[in-house]
């Protein structure tokens, strides 16, 4: 169980017990009172109904010797007024007295005084009714004296018999309560005591359930503080001090392991520096070698600066004459587009004269049919139309000659369309061919702009080449020097590794703990 549950527990059950002695004296202590407070009332008022009972009970007689003695019938009328409600009033009373009455004592008692109230009013009844007659009222008062008041003594003494009983009763049960409450104080001091010896016996316990295992732990702790890491400890516990000694043996097993392996670290360390500073000097051979490759490098390099910087004025040049060809080779493409414009327009040209020319031969067709119709008519008319048909005639032939020569004006405009045509699909290819020209001058232009670019580019490169050779060789020089350092490094760290093994051999490890740290 954890040390915490049994302090927990532990803690509840000491309150529990606390809580349950105070309630249970609390609750007995308002249940004696409450019972109290009721017997002592009921008591109380049976001591009091008594008192009043004898009182009353006494009244009652000396009315009654009264109204007999008295010779005046009116003050008899009057005491015997009294007396009857006198006698409801013990009446009364002894109702009550029988409700309270809860002993057998109380019962006995009671039961002798109604006897000897029976007695006595019976008697009273008889002497009140020989008291009515004059002639028997000496006989009354003997009978008074004789029977009634030695009844009334023995009615009165009764009485306060029953109220000595009640007073008895009462301080009995003063008594009684009182002890009670001796006893219930009693009872839980008892109690406490038992409980302060029960948490002493606890604490003992619990102190000396935490103390041994705290001397166990710190004897372990003491051990691993003088570096004997070969103690062990059998735990068996399972609370909190059960699981600290778990953690101080796995401490002290994971410091036995660390301190094998520093151990083995420290040989190794030392096998490992020896190797470094061969290596360190290895590495100073090949760093001399490097540097004097990097100067040879940087050699070429910049023979290689020049030749790529050359390249890149050429090619510089080379554009600027791509970017001339380019200008007038858009200079004769415009050229050319204007000759296309010009052969369009001389085709629209001839296409109009041809129309022209198809105009002229219908009035030529015209003419002559006009030239024929005048014939026919001159022919009719004979000699008077004979001058007439001449210039028909003659309007015919130069109608004819007019149509030959318009047909061989159609024939030259045709030919010359022709022509014009093919010039044109001969201009129009040229220009196609100076446009092809001009893209690709404007290719080779731009060829040799990425030329030069990528020319100004390896240039660039060639010289961060170089600087970074320069920073090679300045770097390769300092790593030299780092080389020769690292050695004297290596140096002292196989001294630190002797030194650290020594220190790591104060520690004592067992052999299952030394294995261990082997595996």
């Amino acid at each position: 169980m954890k040390l915490a549950t049994k302090l927990w527990i532990s803690t509840a059950l000491l309150l529990v017990l606390i809580f349950g002695i105070v309630g249970l004296s609390m609750w007995r202590f308002a249940s004696m009172e409450a019972q109290r407070d009721t017997s002592l009332k009921m008591l109380s008022g049976k001591v009091t109904a008594a008192y009043a009972w004898s009182k009353l009970a006494d009244i009652a007689a000396l009315r009654t010797q009264a109204m007999i003695i008295s010779a005046d019938p009116a003050l008899s009328d009057f005491f015997s007024k009294d007396n009857a409600a006198t006698i409801s009033q013990i009446a009364v009373v002894q109702k009550t007295i029988a409700v309270l009455a809860h002993t057998p004592a109380d019962r006995k008692q009671l039961d002798a005084i109604a006897g000897l109230r029976n007695q006595v009013l019976a008697t009273r009844d008889r002497i009140v009714a020989m008291r009515s007659n004059e002639a028997r009222k000496p006989a009354a008062l003997a009978m008074l004296n004789e029977e009634y008041m030695p009844v009334q003594t023995a009615y009165g003494k009764a009485i306060r018999t029953f109220v000595e009983l009640q007073e008895q009763q009462l301080a009995t049960a003063q008594a009684d309560f009182e002890r009670q409450r001796y006893i219930i104080v009693a009872t839980t001091a008892i109690l406490i005591v038992v409980l302060a010896l029960s948490v002493l016996t606890g604490a003992a316990a619990l102190i000396r359930s935490i103390r041994k295992p705290l001397l166990e732990v710190n004897h372990l702790a003491a051990k691993i503080a003088q570096g004997d890491l070969s103690a062990d400890l059998t735990v068996t516990r399972v609370d909190e001090f059960g699981e600290l000694m778990e953690s101080i043996l796995a401490m002290s097993r994971s410091l036995a392991c660390i301190v094998q392996r520093i151990r083995t670290g420290a040989e190794s360390i030392g096998t490992a520096s020896s190797q470094i500073a061969s290596g360190n000097l290895n590495l100073s051979q090949r760093t001399e070698q490097q540097a004097a490759s990097l100067e040879e490098t940087a050699a070429s390099m910049e023979q290689l600066t020049g030749t790529v910087r050359q390249n890149t004025d050429n090619a510089r040049q080379a554009g600027m004459l791509a970017v001339t060809a380019a200008c007038t080779a858009e200079r004769g493409n415009e050229v050319v587009s204007r000759v296309v414009a010009t052969m369009a327009e001389i085709s629209q040209r001839s296409e109009r004269i041809g129309d022209i020319i198809a105009i002229i031969e219908g009035i030529a067709f015209q003419t002559n049919i006009l030239a024929l119709n005048a014939a026919v008519e001159a022919a009719r008319a004979g000699e008077q139309g004979r001058g007439f048909a001449v210039v028909a005639g003659e309007v015919r032939t130069l109608a004819q000659r007019s149509s030959s020569a318009a047909k061989e004006i159609r024939d030259l405009i045709e030919t010359s369309a022709e022509r014009v045509r093919a010039g044109g699909l001969l201009v129009g290819e040229a220009g196609q061919r100076m446009n092809e020209i001009d893209t690709s001058v404007r290719r080779v232009t731009d060829i040799m702009g990425e030329i030069s670019a990528a020319s100004a580019e390896q240039q660039t490169g060639i010289e961060q080449v170089a600087l970074a050779v320069t920073q090679m060789d300045e770097v390769t020089q300092q790593n030299a020097a780092l080389v020769e350092e690292a050695a004297a490094a290596a140096q002292s760290l196989e001294e630190q590794g002797r030194d650290l093994k020594a220190t790591v051999a104060l520690f004592r490890l067992s052999d299952y703990k030394r294995l261990s740290g082997n595996a």
